[in-house]
Formats: structure tokens, C-alpha cells, sequence
């Protein structure tokens, strides 16, 4: 018995020593209106403890920070990723990795702060006076990935994942969620992509119920449906969730599910 115990542990600490390494990169867009600020902070808390999990069980990762982009007004120059940060940059790398000096804070910080840079030039300042529901969600995701196909697959890729951290109702999308997915499939196959949108959202005293914002000269019955759950809609199809949270500190809970989701669907090997 003791020798086939041993023989057990020995194929187990094989299997693990010789586990396929895994390259997961991962661009989170943040919602930079003035009414995100203190969810933009609690997520950038949670920074380390994903960064562990992702070195722990795929060995590789890559993490960009991006921001949504609002509809018919202005963004920041430095809001668009890849346009102002220099890939060659060891200070300031578009994509941070397990192997950037600071990386963690680096990562929190364009995650926490109002402006990608942490200051805000005049056209910045115009472009957050518009109200949250303006702001456009998965066209965004799009956007992002397409205008950066080059420094997305220029290294090795066995997974790429997108999340969305909103407040906002995708009432303003030009996209059907299923055009959205065939676009990205233009760049990485959908077979190893995954959108999840963590939604903070105020509750509703009236219907019981989480809500996302929606402008106040709308109400919910101008909108379809099917437009509404078009954000969900985009994140389940590509085999992601959508998550609604009323509180800052029920983060902690949905990021560790969302990083699980992508430990499955890139197939890594939990080492903890």
C-alpha cells in the first residue's frame, strides 16, 4: 500500500512539474466617471491577489488597462491603449507581466486613478463631463482589441480575456452583441476568448432589484429588452458572465469567480 501511495504522489508531482506553461493576457476597461472613483479603488486593491493566482496556475500572464469610451464626445489622448505608452518601454510597458518591476502597482494605478496618467489635460476634463450612460461598453472592448492586434499577438497567446468594470446600461451601442464577437474573431479565435463585465449598479427600491445607470430623461420602458441584456448577452456568449454588484466590496467575491473562469478556460493548472 505504501508503495502505490508513493507511486500516486510521484505522478502528481509529475504531472504538475511538467504542466504545459499557459500565456494569459488579460485588458481590464474601467468606467473613469467621477461616480466609478471609489469602485475603480476597491478594485485596484484586488490587483495582487489576481496577479498571484494567474502566476501560480498559468505561470504567464499579461495585463493592460484600458478605459470605456464615450459616445460622441472626446477622450483622453492617453485613453486609447497603445497611444501613449511605448511597448519597448521597461518603465512602462503597454502589457505588464509577472517579470515588470512594480508591476502590481503599476496595474492598480491606471486601474485607480482618473486618467490613464494620472493627470488630466483640458480635453480629459471635457470628456468626464459626460454623464456614465453615455459610455459605450463592449464596442469599447472591440475597439480596444482591434486597434492593438499587433501588441496583442506579437508574443505567444493561449488565452485572452477582457473585463469590463461599468456602471453603465449599453443603451448607446452600435454593435449587436454577436457582430462585437465575430470582430474580435478577426484577431484571437473565440475559442480561447472570454468577456466577463463586473456591473456596479444602484438598487432600486421599487422593483427590488440592482439597476444600472440609465440616463435620467430615459426610463427603462424606451428600451427594448433585448438592448438592455445586450452587455450580458455579449459576456455569456463568449463563455464569460455577467455579474451585478450593489455593493464596492462584493468585488472581492466576483473577481475570484472570474479569474476561476479563466484558469478553466485557458487550461491551467491550479497550483494552490
Amino acid at each position: 500500500m505504501q508503495f502505490f501511495t508513493f507511486i500516486i504522489l510521484v505522478l502528481i508531482s509529475s504531472m504538475n512539474a511538467f504542466a504545459v506553461e499557459k500565456n494569459v493576457k488579460l485588458i481590464v476597461l474601467v468606467d473613469r466617471s467621477t461616480s466609478m472613483s471609489s469602485q475603480r479603488t476597491a478594485v485596484s486593491h484586488l490587483v495582487e491577489r489576481v496577479t498571484q493566482k494567474l502566476k501560480q496556475s498559468c505561470d504567464h500572464y499579461s495585463i493592460a488597462v484600458g478605459e470605456l469610451q464615450y459616445q460622441d464626445r472626446p477622450v483622453s489622448p492617453v485613453s486609447l491603449l497603445g497611444n501613449q505608452i511605448n511597448p519597448k518601454d521597461s518603465k512602462n510597458p503597454f502589457f505588464v507581466t509577472e517579470t515588470t518591476e512594480n508591476g502590481v502597482e503599476i496595474i492598480a494605478s491606471r486601474i485607480r486613478d482618473a486618467s490613464f496618467n494620472g493627470s488630466c489635460e483640458s480635453d480629459c476634463k471635457e470628456a468626464r463631463r459626460a454623464v456614465g450612460a453615455e459610455e459605450v461598453t463592449y464596442s469599447s472592448v472591440v475597439s480596444v482589441i482591434e486597434k492593438n492586434k499587433n501588441l496583442i499577438t506579437e508574443t505567444p497567446l493561449d488565452f485572452l480575456a477582457t473585463l469590463m468594470i461599468t456602471n453603465t446600461a449599453p443603451i448607446f451601442e452600435s454593435l449587436k452583441p454577436r457582430e462585437a464577437l465575430d470582430r474580435i474573431a478577426q484577431v484571437q479565435p473565440l475559442d480561447l476568448y472570454m468577456s466577463t463585465d463586473i456591473s456596479y449598479t444602484q438598487w432600486d427600491k421599487e422593483s427590488e432589484k440592482c439597476r444600472l445607470d440609465m440616463p435620467r430623461d430615459f426610463s427603462i420602458s424606451d428600451f427594448s429588452k433585448s438592448t438592455l441584456n445586450s452587455l450580458t448577452l455579449f459576456s455569456e456568449l463568449s463563455g464569460g458572465q455577467s455579474f451585478n454588484i450593489c455593493r464596492p466590496l462584493d468585488y472581492d467575491i466576483q473577481l475570484e469567480e472570474f479569474i476561476n473562469l479563466i484558469l478553466v478556460r485557458a487550461g491551467c493548472y491550479p497550483m494552490s
